[in-house]
């Protein structure tokens, strides 16, 4: 399964709000498990470069499913990867702000956050995935109340009905997630199910 639109849609949210706590704009960016973009936002202010360097992070770190960081010390010489940047400059980066991305344990994409310092650049695309952590766990409850609602357009009254009997069955209260991580949470269930 790769990283559905919607879910990297609000992952984006929580890394720029990660990124405003901090006072740093930055671009970050999502692809897809074979590394091609499918989201992207940059911040006002942020650096002119900070967008490549995003979705090059993105594609690094979805490509070799390995955080950029990690490939950095990889790639120094006299270690085993070392020259990889060479097969495809300016498409693999060896600095940290990639991660890759994995929902139920299977690759689905990577993140790339470029704009802060490196450790900073980390820190956000580590807040955005702890995020889709949450959104995992919100999709297993969900899935029955997705299965309840036909076809892909649903109200909002017809979500909060369906998501409270699911959850009522299962002895779960809505009310501890988010609206963010609710909405994560339904859009895997979502996918999981073909929906």
């Amino acid at each position: 399964m790769n990283l559905p639109c919607g879910v990297a849609q609000l992952l984006v949210g929580v890394a720029e709000e990660r990124a405003l706590s901090l006072g740093v704009p930055v671009a970050v960016a999502f692809s897809d498990a074979q590394g091609s973009l499918i989201f992207f936002s940059r911040m006002e202010g942020a650096l002119p470069a900070a967008p490549d360097i995003a979705v090059s992070k993105a594609y690094t770190a979805a490509a070799l499913r390995m955080p950029t960081h990690e490939l950095g010390a990889m790639s120094r010489p006299g270690e085993i990867l070392y020259g990889i940047q060479n097969l495809q400059p300016g498409r693999i980066v060896l600095f940290g702000g990639g991660f890759p991305v994995f929902l139920f344990g299977r690759p689905a994409g990577g993140i790339g956050v470029s704009g802060g310092t490196v450790e900073e650049d980390m820190d956000i695309a580590r807040c955005a995935l702890q995020a889709l952590q949450a959104m995992e766990v919100w999709a297993d409850p969900l899935e029955p109340a997705v299965a309840m609602l036909p076809g892909k357009r649903w109200t909002a009254l017809a979500i909060l009905t369906a998501v409270s009997t699911a959850l009522g069955t299962q002895g779960l209260r809505l009310g501890e997630p988010d609206e963010r991580t609710l909405a994560g949470g339904w859009i895997l269930a979502a996918e999981r199910i073909g929906r």
